[in-house]
């Protein structure tokens, strides 16, 4: 029978045309709308509008879908005797068919009776509280219109105050203006006023000072001319001494002027004598290194029987010294430095690190048997260059009284590598450094502290 049933009701829905189908498928629709119709009336009583509009919609849709179900009743009635005869199906079948469409119809129609109902009740309170909310708007438009009514009028009053103020605030300013002026004009009469009586007092101190000045002035008008009296006795005194002073000053100055002719004079033997000494020093000293290299010559060449060169005799020993002991350390042996001093052909160089005066530098080279480095070539200077690192260092090389450059054994200065600027033309520097890498000699005080440069005559082993 179920079967029976689902045949008839799917043939029954197959066989609809589609306005047919589309119109049954708007009850189902219609129905499911009504519920979620209820639903959002409930959720939106904030809106008597939007409430009155959902409960007529409401209305609307339960309308629709009574007259849905008749026309389906009637449609499906007159469809279903064409069914049973084409399907061959039983009255009996038919009937509770029928019946079941009937008692779902039934169910539905109570249903949506209730829906209506309550529906009707939603839109008997939504009337209420529209009718409420009316009465509500238009108590409030007329307490609006009221104090709309009282803001006018406070408007005009205000105004109204506030051209009195203004009026009064003219007043005031004018009044206050006045009072200034007025006040103005009294505190120029008081300083007047002031000024007069302090002019007054001023007049009086004044004539009162004038007073005792005249009375000050006549004693000291006398006391002047005792004063007077006893200064012209005291000058003529004083007259009297001074010219004897000036006479005793007349004589001293020719005994000074003796006795510095006579300073200048022994001066000047001092200096001769003192050049003198230096010159007999230096040659002495020349002298000295020459006939102790002489005998070491002398030694060297008997050790070896080798005869002494004639060059030794003449005035260019030392040179004839150094190429004569080069030659002689070359036969088969080597010429060697101290440790920690650097060679060039037969010469040592020491390079001092710490720094002293050009004096204290001097006797530091003479107790290691040498002398401060005196430089008579370019490949000499260049080596010094070279190896002089750190920065400048003292050479043997000094101003001397008579004001030219001398090396330390005596002789005078020939080939010289100063800087640009040196030396320096009023000799404030007396003592000779020279500089590292392409630095040139240069001109310094002596007590200035430097590191300085040794040279000595490097031994044949």
């Amino acid at each position: 029978m179920a079967v029976f049933t689902t045949c008839i009701s799917e043939g029954t829905y197959a066989r609809l045309t589609s306005p047919d189908r589309n119109l049954y498928s708007t009850v189902g629709a219609t129905s499911h709308s009504s519920s979620g119709a209820k639903s959002a009336v409930k959720s939106g009583k904030s809106s008597h509008l939007l409430r009155l509009a959902a409960v007529g919609l409401g209305l609307l849709c339960a309308i629709l879908l009574m007259a849905t179900i008749a026309l389906c009743v009637l449609y499906t009635r007159e469809r279903g005797l064409e069914v049973l005869n084409d399907q061959n199906c039983t009255w009996r079948d038919y009937k509770e068919h029928l019946q079941r469409d009937y008692n779902s119809l039934s169910n539905e129609k109570d249903q949506l009776q209730r829906d209506y109902n309550s529906l009707s009740n939603e839109k008997d309170q939504l009337q209420r509280d529209y009718n409420s909310l009316s009465n509500e708007k238009d108590q409030l438009q007329r307490d609006y219109n009221s104090l709309s009514n009282e803001k006018d009028q406070l408007q005009r009053d205000y105004n109204s105050l506030s051209n009195e103020k203004d009026q009064l605030q003219r007043d005031y300013n004018s009044l206050s203006n006045e009072k200034d002026q007025l006040q103005r004009d009294y505190n120029s009469l008081s300083n007047e006023k002031d000024q007069l009586q302090r002019d007054y007092n001023s007049l009086s101190n004044e004539k009162d000072q004038l007073q005792r000045d005249y009375i000050s002035l006549s004693n000291a008008k006398d006391q002047l001319q005792r004063n007077y009296i006893s200064l012209s006795n005291a000058k003529n005194q004083l007259q009297i001494d001074y010219n004897r002073v000036y006479n005793q000053r007349d004589q001293k100055q020719r005994d000074l002027n003796i006795l510095r002719n006579e300073k200048a004079k022994l001066q000047g033997d001092y200096n001769r004598l003192s050049n003198e000494r230096n010159q007999l020093q230096r040659d002495y000293n020349r002298l000295s290194r020459r006939c102790q290299l002489r005998r070491d010559l002398n030694s060297r060449s008997k050790s070896k029987h080798l005869p002494v060169p004639t060059c030794v005799y003449n005035d260019a020993f030392d040179e004839c010294y150094r190429l004569f002991s080069l030659s002689f350390c070359t036969e088969g042996q080597c010429i060697t430095c101290p440790e920690g001093w650097k060679q060039l052909s037969s010469k040592c160089y020491f390079f001092s690190t710490v720094r002293k005066s050009w004096e204290d530098s001097l006797q530091d080279c003479k107790l290691q048997g040498a002398d401060l480095v005196i430089i008579r070539s370019q490949e000499e200077q260049e080596f010094i260059n070279q190896h002089a690192k750190g920065g400048h260092h003292w050479i043997g090389l000094k101003d001397s009284a008579n004001r030219t450059f001398e090396w330390v054994d005596g002789t005078l200065l020939q080939q010289a590598f100063w800087k640009a600027g040196s030396p320096d033309e009023n000799r404030r520097a007396r003592c000779v450094l020279t500089g590292p890498g392409e630095e040139r000699w240069a001109d310094a005080p002596c007590d200035f502290t430097w590191m300085w440069i040794c040279e000595t005559d490097a031994s044949c082993v």
